[in-house]
């Protein structure tokens, strides 16, 4: 998993890669990588345990894969969802990766 920076505003989605800036109302023109990203942040914002364990199921990729190659707003997985209100999440991730939240949320 390449790194790439999701950027979610309370708007509209919107995705950066290194050379274009696509805007959910632009989805048609996303490609899938894009589009799977953009599902990863969002269910690591939904602070619904099942929906981040589904999504990442059904994109083939693992928790490790997640919080290593993913950058929602910025931020690691584990600091978009607690900076999101999605403990839940946060700590499912860590007890996946073996990480701590608290630990991971006061390093940034």
């Amino acid at each position: 998993m390449k790194k790439r920076m999701i950027i979610i505003t309370t708007c509209a989605a919107i995705t950066a890669s290194m050379t274009q800036v696509t805007h959910a109302s632009d989805a048609l023109f996303m490609n899938d990588e894009d589009r799977m990203y953009l599902r990863l942040c969002k269910a690591v914002r939904s602070n619904n345990k099942l929906h981040l364990h589904l999504t990442l199921k059904r994109e083939g990729v693992s928790y490790q894969q997640m919080q290593d190659g993913l950058v929602c707003n910025g931020q690691d997985p584990i600091t978009f969802a607690m900076y999101s209100g999605s403990e839940r999440v946060a700590h499912v991730i860590a007890e996946n990766t073996e990480l701590d939240a608290a630990t991971t949320l006061a390093k940034n």
